[in-house]
């Protein structure tokens, strides 16, 4: 009769959400190198014009809740003296408060 020795180590198996969680981060901090070791300091993107305008929204947001008290879906420097009303254009709540989530737990972006 044949006993089986039992190994001391212990094997364990990921489960494939976790892998694929695990891949995806990887991933992602490769294809966005230079950003993620300048998170704070830097803007992704080569014409700067749209990554400006995600950084205003981002800073907008944020500072129409917390410091003015105001709505943050109309900006009155914008078009100035008439001002421009955010909901007119691509800004969705899920961006603009997924944004704010972001920028209170990494902080604000300082150029």
């Amino acid at each position: 009769m044949f006993v089986r020795a039992e190994h001391s180590l212990v094997r364990y198996r990921l489960p494939p959400l976790v892998i694929a969680l695990i891949f995806f981060v990887i991933s992602t901090l490769l294809f966005t190198y230079p950003l993620v070791a300048h998170f704070s300091t830097h803007v992704l993107g080569w014409n700067k014009l749209d990554s400006y305008k995600i950084l205003l929204l981002s800073r907008w947001v944020p500072h129409t809740l917390f410091d003015r008290g105001t709505s943050p879906w109309f900006v009155p420097n914008i078009y100035y003296p008439y001002g421009y009303h955010l909901v007119s254009g691509e800004v969705t709540s899920l961006h603009s408060f997924g944004q704010l989530t972001i920028t209170m737990l990494v902080g604000e972006i300082v150029i």
